[in-house]
């Protein structure tokens, strides 16, 4: 039993220490791996916390012209805690971003195997580990900078400490579990799928008691009232200083048609089934399913997937981008831990030859390749993005601090951000049709002030046709280098 133990040590820490050292590689890459325009504006609201006296209440961002640019959506927990970073290292450094959601996929992945430790056993739990440890989902954006693995952390842990709570019945479980899931609302709202799972432990636990007990109450309240008044707070702040309403419209989220095209499926599928899990992962996913438990907590699972289901339905709009799919990721990893436990259980290692050396060995490079089709875009940057840093060098040196951007970076505004400029992201248009309107887009904003026009791909202007030609019949370009980059004069 000893010898066993110490076996199952070894493998965790061994899975702790690869998937830590796996995310450190090329921690100081530029952030545009992954989803940039999520990194860049996480990454602009946590420089200005920093430089403006980190008032968490009026986040900034730069990419609303000359104004304030107050961009209020979740409360900015991730971006405090990385601007609190910079002081004590003594500037902006991306990769300290990086480090910080590094931490919370760490506390993630700990969550995750104490649930499948304390549901099913260790074995189960460290599969499970392992599967959320090397997914390709998590490798990408568990060292991005961004808050998302953050909220996965204060999910799990409001599960994993109600868990403990109802096996335990101490009670500084159960406030944990209230903060916990508190922050995971304050952090981002779409986190509100954890109700189902932990009103599955409550109900488990007192049956429909539950529903007379103050405690509940308290905790149900504690979990949602500072969300609430953050929410709405941050609503209002968008109708009084920014236009539109940004992530405030339902239409954003949710629209009815996209369950009736083939493209939510297809992007459903691609993100769980190959991202996410890979489709060695999915087969134990799909197998865990079906294994009966024992009755009790065990059916806990399901009710965490019942509401990340939910999520899905409730997001729809928003499936095509992979990290909203992140909260599929730890219920799936339990689901797939105990699948892969029954398979591999004692009786088949010992009825087959797949305990030798060599099956293990050509296993392991089967998930590995699987891993690495998705996962090394996590340590490069994007092609399109290849030259967006020296253009952005070249903007520093030849404008002042004061003058404002248009600068276009595949609609998103990672090159203002490596600009260290205020001003607007601007999307080239493709072919002629637009190109009209684009320019005449262009022409109102250097009417508002813009003093210059970055384009961080020449390539991209080139595709913009008779855009091009009327950007320059009318701006002189004033730097850039062939085939790279241009920036142009946007003084008529």
């Amino acid at each position: 039993m000893k010898n066993e133990h110490d076996r199952y040590s070894r493998i965790f820490f061994l899975i702790v220490a690869a998937g830590l050292l796996l995310r450190l590689i090329n921690i100081n890459m530029p952030i545009l791996e992954g989803t940039a325009a999520r990194q860049v504006q996480t990454a602009m609201i946590t420089r200005n916390l920093f430089r403006n006296g980190y008032n968490i209440f009026y986040p900034q961002v730069d990419f609303f012209g000359p104004g304030p640019g107050y961009l209020v959506l979740e409360f900015p927990l991730f971006n405090l805690v990385t601007a609190l970073l910079y002081g004590v290292f003594g500037g902006v450094r991306e990769w300290l971003g990086r480090l910080v959601s590094v931490f919370f996929f760490l506390g993630t992945s700990l969550f995750t195997y104490g649930i499948a430790r304390s549901l099913f056993n260790r074995r189960t739990a460290l599969i499970s580990f392992a599967v959320i440890t090397f997914s390709p989902l998590s490798i990408i954006f568990s060292r991005a900078f961004m808050p998302d693995f953050e909220v996965l952390f204060f999910s799990a842990g409001a599960i994993y400490f109600l868990t403990v709570w109802a096996e335990e019945d101490k009670a500084r479980y159960f406030g944990v579990s209230a903060v916990f899931a508190s922050l995971s609302l304050l952090c981002k709202a779409q986190s509100f799928y954890i109700a189902l799972p932990l009103g599955f432990i409550l109900f488990r636990k007192d049956g429909v008691r539950a529903l007379t007990r103050p405690r509940n109450y308290i905790y149900l309240f504690a979990a949602l009232a500072p969300a609430l008044l953050w929410y709405l707070r941050a609503r209002g702040i968008h109708l009084t200083h920014t236009e539109g309403l940004f992530n405030y419209e339902v239409s954003k989220w949710f629209q009815p048609a996209v369950f009736f095209g083939k493209e939510f499926y297809f992007d459903v599928f691609r993100n769980i089934v190959m991202m996410a899990l890979t489709p060695v992962g999915f087969t134990f996913f799909l197998i865990g399913l079906f294994v009966r438990g024992r009755g009790g907590f065990d059916k806990l699972p399901w009710a965490w997937m019942a509401g990340v289901a939910l999520f899905y339905v409730v997001f729809n709009t928003r499936m095509y981008d992979p990290y909203y799919n992140l909260p599929f990721l730890p219920v799936a990893a339990v689901f797939a831990g105990r699948g892969a436990d029954k398979v591999f259980g004692e009786q088949f290692l010992r009825e087959t030859r797949f305990d030798g050396f060599f099956p293990r060995l050509a296993a392991f490079f089967l998930v590995a390749v699987m891993v690495a089709r998705y996962a090394v875009y996590a340590f490069v940057v994007p092609a399109g993005y290849a030259h967006l840093t020296e253009a952005s060098a070249r903007m520093r040196e030849i404008s002042d601090k004061g003058d404002l951007v248009v600068a276009s970076s595949s609609t998103n505004s990672a090159a203002l951000y490596y600009s260290d400029r205020k001003g607007w992201a601007f999307g080239i248009p493709s072919g002629d049709a637009r190109a009209e309107l684009s320019f005449e887009k262009l022409r109102a904003l250097a009417g508002e002030g813009a003093e210059y026009f970055l384009v961080s791909s020449v390539e991209e202007l080139n595709s913009g046709g008779l855009f091009r030609e009327m950007v320059e019949k009318n701006y002189t370009r004033v730097a850039g280098e062939k085939g790279k980059y241009a920036i142009y004069s946007l003084e008529e």
